[in-house]
């Protein structure tokens, strides 16, 4: 089953309830570049895959932590609650925006099902 096939059969519940894991090769880029002024500023943080055909994508500090937590072990709800937690957010403000990025994640197999709901 392809990885838009795995999530699309997955309803937001399901999702939640499913233990996604970061695909092999995944990397994380963090960075600072110097401003016009000299002074370091923290580029926001990417992630892409070490073959390199693909674009990286960017997050936010929040989904970063989400997807640092994402071991195939931990359900996305559990997660998610983690990095609201880890940030002091309300976790009705880091639902949508979880799940938006987790499947669009899925769909760019930064991240996959291993054994996907039906």
């Amino acid at each position: 089953m392809g990885a838009r096939a795995a999530w699309a059969s997955c309803d937001a519940f399901a999702l939640l309830d499913a233990c996604p894991v970061r695909a092999p090769g995944l990397r994380v880029l963090e960075e600072e570049r110097a401003d016009e002024r000299g002074a370091l500023v923290t580029a926001p943080p990417r992630l892409g895959l070490v073959d390199g055909w693909r674009p990286d994508a960017l997050v936010d500090s929040v989904t970063l932590h989400l997807v640092r937590l994402l071991d195939g072990a931990t359900t996305l709800e559990q997660a998610v609650e983690a990095a609201a937690a880890a940030y002091d957010l309300d976790l009705d403000d880091v639902l949508p925006g979880a799940l938006v990025a987790v499947r669009s994640m899925l769909e760019d197999r930064l991240l996959r099902l291993p054994h996907p709901t039906a």
